[in-house]
């Protein structure tokens, strides 16, 4: 059985990341504030 919905996906993911390279660091730069945070209030609990 061919799974095209995963396929496909698979495909146009890094053709995401190709169109629009500035939007992934500042994505991680995000996840990445958020998760220092998280953890900052976590030790300050």
């Amino acid at each position: 059985h061919f799974d095209f919905a995963s396929d496909f996906s698979k495909q146009t993911l890094p053709l995401k990341v190709f169109a629009n390279p500035k939007k992934i660091p500042q994505t991680r730069q995000k996840e990445c504030r958020r998760r220092k945070e998280e953890k900052f209030n976590a030790d300050k609990e």
